[in-house]
């Protein structure tokens, strides 16, 4: 049973600035007189939840389409956004809290995870690409990075309600998870103009609170290959290729061509992908689905395409992961460039507010949210890799912002200590090793643990020292720029 005063703090909480279903009263109402309404609330909350109903009435989504690209062109272009009750939120809040207590965590998930998210993935995947890599019977990497179309859109409720069973939810709570899918509506509002209600009988709204722990449940046996990375709906599989299983052809110029004389791990790995979205109807996408190969060879292509759904994935020589370009080498310079790129936009509205007479203090502020932000995003990914051209290259992308905000000012020196900004590469450095004292700190959970600090012996000071020199020892330079191995 939900008490009382835990529906009165939630209430208190409610974000009046979030939008509502139009036919719904202001969400204001609720938070001013949450002492009234605390009770008459728990009694509903509760009935739902004991009686594995969920009110049909909270079940109509309008759905506010959200543009997903610059410039939209068709429907696909646009993320459907479902504008519920805000009473339905808080009903959901709980349900999840109840639901949480059957469902075992997931190590390959990342997403809707508490403390993990997309730079715990990241730095999960490139350490472990790397560390391959730096093993002397390690000839490379593969990864192939697979997409789903209209994830979420897709879910069965009868193949959720099984998964629920297989993890001994309770009746009670399983049927009011197939309430809250079952006979669903909703109805597509743009500007002032609402279409009529229309049935769904697959899929979550994109914007309930259930959808995220409700999505891990129906992914949570998706496990295509031994080393897999799921986050939400974005999943990446990669595996090592052995020397020994590898045979070299020369080609013209300094082209290879590489073929495996053993069956690819990596192509079992598509073919289970492909075989669970059949089962789970869901659709694999083909098209945006990429294959990498990393190594540290130069210009080394596998010539035995992975295929999905019948289609063949050619060798591309980077790809996108959770919003990182991760190029064959792993020198991340085109990430740097991308990231630069997508950052001129802001640069440019800097430049804007510079004109109409924006003082100093406000556009060092716009400077740290919307371009810094995206300078130094998941640093603890790909910052150590990144070569000396590119860092300079930062500091240069730097240096152009503060002339913007101080033309007065010729020392780019003199410019950060008016805005209070440090160089953008120390940034990124303590970044880093705030983020790697976080990995040696954290015992409570093992998917953080990628560095193992070295046990305690009782060798004496010297040999311990010499001990932690054994565990940051790399064979290649691509080791040695390692996240742990620059920071020890």
């Amino acid at each position: 049973m939900v008490h009382e005063w835990e529906i009165y703090n939630s209430l208190k909480q409610i974000n009046t600035r979030k939008a509502t279903h139009s036919a719904d009263y202001p969400s204001w109402v609720t938070r001013n007189n949450a002492e009234v309404l605390a009770k008459p609330i728990s009694n509903i909350v509760n009935s739902v939840l004991v009686m594995g109903i969920y009110p049909e009435i909270w079940k109509v989504s309008e759905i506010t389409p959200l543009p997903k690209v610059k410039n939209p062109v068709t429907c696909k272009d646009y993320r459907p956004i479902s504008l519920l009750y805000h009473i339905s939120k808080i009903t959901e809040k709980f349900m999840n809290r109840e639901l949480a207590k059957y469902i075992s965590k997931d190590d390959a998930q990342y997403a809707y995870t508490k403390s993990l998210g997309t730079t715990d993935a990241l730095v999960k995947f490139v350490t472990d690409v790397s560390t391959s890599l730096d093993k002397s019977t390690t000839y490379g990497v593969q990864s192939l990075y697979l997409d789903f179309s209209k994830a979420f859109d897709l879910m069965r409720p009868d193949i959720l309600a099984n998964k629920l069973l297989s993890m001994n939810v309770s009746p009670c709570m399983i049927k009011l998870v197939t309430s809250f899918l079952a006979n669903r509506e909703q109805c597509v509002k743009y500007s002032e103009c609402r279409s009529s209600q229309l049935p769904t009988k697959l899929g979550v709204p994109q914007g309930t609170i259930s959808g995220p722990i409700l999505w891990n449940v129906y992914v949570s046996n998706l496990n295509p290959s031994p080393n897999t990375i799921k986050y939400a709906d974005d999943t990446t599989v990669y595996g090592s290729i052995e020397k020994k299983d590898v045979i070299v052809e020369e080609k013209s110029g300094r082209d290879r061509t590489i073929s495996l004389n053993t069956d690819n791990d990596l192509q079992t790995a598509a073919d289970n992908a492909t075989q669970w979205s059949e089962v789970n109807a869901q659709r694999l996408n083909a098209t945006k689905t990429q294959y990498v190969l990393f190594t540290l060879q130069l210009n080394a292509f596998l010539d035995q395409p992975i295929t999905v759904n019948d289609q063949i994935i050619t060798q591309s020589n980077d790809a996108k992961l959770l919003g990182v370009v991760l190029d064959r080498h792993l020198t991340f310079v085109t990430h740097v460039e991308e990231s630069i790129k997508k950052s001129r936009g802001a640069v440019h509205g800097l430049l804007t507010l510079k004109r109409h007479g924006v003082n100093t203090s406000m556009l060092v502020k716009f400077y740290r949210t919307r371009v810094l932000s995206i300078l130094t995003y998941a640093a603890a990914a790909w910052y150590t890799y990144t070569p000396q051209y590119a860092r300079d290259h930062l500091e240069r992308h730097q240096s152009l912002c503060l002339r913007i905000i101080y033309p007065n000012i010729d020392s780019y020196q003199q410019r950060m200590s008016q805005a209070g900004i440090l160089p953008i590469n120390e940034v990124l450095h303590r970044i880093c090793t705030k983020y790697a004292n976080k990995i040696v700190s954290s015992q409570q959970n093992n998917r953080l643990a990628i560095f193992v600090p070295p046990k305690q012996s009782s060798l004496g000071r010297h040999s311990e020292r010499l001990a932690d020199r054994r565990q940051f020892s790399a064979r290649t330079a691509l080791g040695s720029k390692s996240l742990f191995s620059v920071l020890s």
